[in-house]
């Protein structure tokens, strides 16, 4: 007979093998050997395939039992012991008792629904752009009796920058990850990020591994101020200088185009500029330092985003381009004269003829203004030369 019909307990989550308590029967008979198993109560479920009984009576925890005391926090199991009579030319009796096993509370460690999910983010995101969400679960939460569950992002170890994880953001409560900061993520510096994330029940913890990918956008080209020289009277196709822009995208390929700066001042057509931002001297320009001896122009600089499916991105810069000065010759106005007539024994200083001379750097304080006027003989042969008749 059984002696006793207790009731035991065994902690949720045991491992299989786990002592749960032993069953005691006793027999009078002296050769009696005694066999014990597990019957199911109708009812109450597969019961006797979560735990067994050796036949010294004690019961221990089956492989894959899975007992959590959130799902079921009790079990009733028959226990039947039969002797061997048989053996000594009887009839095999039995006794059976029902006995309960009784699951008790854990605290259990939250867990990740994922624990090495993947996101991805184009890069040069705003601040506050979602990047996902992990999410975790605790079994103690079936009964009300858990803890809220916090989330943080650590440093990864397997990560080549310890500080990856600073790039992002979590909500602790919601385990969303948003991008931390203003276009600092760079896909042509560093496309891959790994941090860790850590849920916490305020006692026990679990861990994720994240791995952020970095999608490819298009980069803004950008291009700076320049101020550039050129000298005056430069002939058309001569260089001014070169605007050089930087474009991070590998694949991208740049066009320039010019623009007035002031739709009143159209000085664009002046200069030309090629598509490695070389600016040159336009065709029928004239430069001239007395004139106009500097000129704003605006460089637009555009990618060909539209080829991999984004926009076109441009950006501007103002050109200035100061003309150098150069020393011009002075031009005589003929008045279209072939010759002078002199009456003989003309008095020295009297007027012949009057010639009208022009210096474009007249008007420029770089060169001198005074001009050096001489006669010379147009036919050197002659036995008395002009210069000797004539001063000027």
């Amino acid at each position: 007979m059984i002696l006793e019909t207790p009731i035991y307990t065994v902690k949720e989550n045991s491992a299989a093998e786990t002592s749960v308590g032993k069953v005691d029967a006793d027999d009078e008979d002296i050769w009696s050997e005694l066999t014990f198993k597990l019957v199911n109560i109708q009812g109450e479920g597969d019961v006797a395939s979560l735990f067994k009984i050796d036949n010294n009576g004690n019961i221990t925890v089956a492989a894959n039992a899975n007992l959590d005391y959130e799902t079921k926090n009790e079990y009733r199991v028959k226990v039947v012991v039969t002797d061997n009579g048989l053996s000594h030319g009887f009839t095999n009796l039995s006794a059976e008792a029902v006995i309960t096993i009784q699951v008790t509370d854990e605290d259990e460690k939250p867990g990740f629904d994922d624990k090495y999910p993947t996101f991805s983010v184009y890069e040069n995101s705003k601040a506050g752009t979602d990047v996902g969400t992990v999410s975790a679960t605790d079994d103690d939460c079936k009964d009300n009796t858990c803890a809220t569950l916090t989330y943080t992002l650590v440093a990864d170890t397997v990560a080549a920058n310890a500080n990856d994880y600073k790039e992002f953001k979590i909500d602790a409560s919601t385990g969303k990850i948003t991008v931390a900061k203003d276009s600092t993520l760079n896909y042509e510096v560093d496309s891959l990020y790994y941090a860790l994330v850590v849920v916490s029940d305020g006692t026990l913890k679990d861990t994720a591994r994240v791995t952020i990918k970095i999608k490819d956008a298009n980069d803004k080209p950008v291009i700076e101020n320049k101020t550039l020289t050129v000298p005056e009277n430069s002939q058309a196709g001569t260089v001014v200088g070169t605007v050089p822009a930087k474009d991070e995208d590998k694949w991208s390929k740049l066009t320039y185009s010019l623009a007035d700066v002031n739709t009143n001042d159209q000085v664009a057509k002046l200069f030309t500029v090629d598509n490695n931002g070389v600016i040159k001297v336009a065709k029928d320009s004239t430069l001239d330092y007395e004139e106009r001896n500097e000129y704003q122009v605006l460089v637009i600089v555009t990618d060909n985003g539209s080829d991999k499916g984004f926009e076109n991105l441009s950006d501007t810069a103002i050109v200035t381009i100061k003309v150098g000065d150069e020393n011009e010759p002075p031009e005589f106005i003929d008045d279209g004269k072939p010759s002078y007539k002199v009456a003989e024994n003309t008095a020295a200083g009297t007027e012949v003829a009057r010639y009208e001379i022009k210096d474009p750097d007249a008007v420029d304080a770089n060169f001198a203004t005074s001009l050096k006027v001489s006669l010379a003989d147009n036919n050197t042969q002659n036995d008395i030369l002009a210069q000797n008749l004539f001063n000027i």
